[in-house]
């Protein structure tokens, strides 16, 4: 972005490699990141591609700007932070996740943290403080088969999610927050904001998450997101739709 400034972006291939590689299955790119590539090559020489254009996120916060697809602060921070210094691979994952859950009613367990910020989202501000995780993104699906965001991606929006819950009331609802559908007793009671939002400050001092890389904070800072640049992007999904 910053080196195409205002000309025409060449277009993005994601095609995985990581440890998760949320984002290229986003985009369709399913198979093993050789295979990704030998498709990417097999389309580079057609005349028509399947192509998305997709508005990335824009974090601004210290005299920085950063872009990516997703970020977060609080519990999937500190479970990233725990899978980079474990034995990586799925069924790690797997484990951590159910110990997640295990830890919201055994402490022991627990490999999260509450977080403390203040949080205004299109003029409004959420009333609680103490946060189990903050979540902004532009795709749906983010760890595993976890998709924790409801909502709808419109043009110069994203997705956000802010989550205020004890061990109970993460438990009792487990299924619908992993599957992205809303509770309607959590939003009046201000204990969770969960749809879409164009524009976000939070005011904290915890560590944050772009794209699964993990940064620390230096005190307390303020993070402003908002809606950035549109990418092109080799969308695999198109194909498969017309096909």
């Amino acid at each position: 972005i910053e080196i195409y400034d205002q000309e025409e972006k060449p277009i993005i291939a994601p095609i995985g490699g990581g440890s998760m590689s949320m984002i290229a299955k986003a985009f369709g790119f399913t198979k093993a990141p050789h295979k990704n590539l030998q498709t990417v090559i097999k389309l580079s020489r057609q005349k028509h591609q399947p192509i998305s254009h997709k508005q990335v996120l824009q974090i601004q916060y210290e005299q920085k700007t950063l872009f990516g697809f997703f970020f977060s602060m609080g519990v999937i921070t500190d479970f990233l932070k725990f899978y980079e210094n474990s034995n990586k691979g799925v069924w790690t994952a797997i484990r951590m996740i159910i110990t997640c859950i295990l830890g919201t009613i055994v402490p022991p367990l627990r490999i999260h943290h509450f977080s403390q910020a203040k949080i205004t989202y299109d003029e409004k501000e959420f009333t609680r403080q103490t946060l189990a995780g903050i979540i902004v993104s532009n795709i749906k699906e983010l760890v595993l088969i976890f998709r924790p965001l409801a909502g709808f991606l419109y043009p110069d929006q994203f997705l956000f999610g802010i989550f205020a819950l004890n061990a109970r009331e993460v438990l009792f609802h487990l299924y619908s927050y992993i599957r992205g559908l809303a509770v309607k007793k959590h939003h009046k009671q201000r204990k969770v904001f969960n749809g879409n939002a164009s524009h976000v400050e939070i005011e904290t001092d915890e560590d944050f998450t772009i794209d699964g890389d993990v940064f620390e904070t230096k005190g307390k800072t303020t993070f402003r997101i908002s809606v950035g640049p549109s990418i092109p992007m080799l969308n695999l999904d198109l194909l498969k739709r017309n096909i």
